[in-house]
């Protein structure tokens, strides 16, 4: 699950509408920031593999790898869509 999220988010993070489209700026920084939120996750998950933190968080690391499948689906019907056009 944790490996899919972090293929997921980055191969394909971020993810703009057709509606806004990003600037080039901040296309660089949403992914700068993909991929702060994705080490976080990845430091999280590394201490529960170590026992660091007990609890369970596999509610969070579920959360993490929709949200990445969303991403994912909306880059490749994007992608979809322009092959059509």
């Amino acid at each position: 699950m944790v490996v899919a999220a972090n293929l997921f988010i980055f191969i394909f993070a971020p993810a703009d509408s057709e509606n806004k489209r990003f600037t080039k700026k901040e296309k660089r920084l949403y992914r700068r920031n993909s991929l702060l939120f994705l080490a976080g996750i990845d430091l999280l998950y590394i201490g529960c593999l170590l026992g660091i933190c007990m609890d369970s968080f596999f509610s969070v690391f579920f959360a993490v790898l929709q949200l990445a499948v969303s991403v994912a689906i909306v880059k490749l019907l994007e992608r979809r869509s322009n092959s059509k056009a």
